[in-house]
């Protein structure tokens, strides 16, 4: 649990990115917080869930879905500034 309150969501589920998904595009972007591509048809999910091999758990793996894409195990973080 955070010094917020929140608890852990690593491992139970893939989380929706908001970046577009390009394979390549890592490797022409800023250095530092690239904002993603402007278009694409999917959108990128990170992560792992509780079902998803070893491999895509780290919370740095990138995939790509469709934008309509709907599953138990794909979600988002809701998130807010403290303080």
């Amino acid at each position: 649990m955070s010094t917020g309150g929140a608890v852990a969501s690593k491992d139970a589920f893939a989380e929706w990115d908001a970046d577009r998904y390009d394979p390549t595009y890592y490797a022409r972007s800023p250095k530092v917080d690239p904002p993603g591509p402007e278009t694409g048809k999917h959108r990128v999910i990170r992560g792992g869930g509780w079902h998803s091999r070893p491999t895509c758990c780290p919370v740095d793996f990138r995939n790509a879905l469709p934008a309509n894409w709907l599953d138990f195990a794909a979600g988002f973080r809701v998130a807010a500034a403290v303080g």
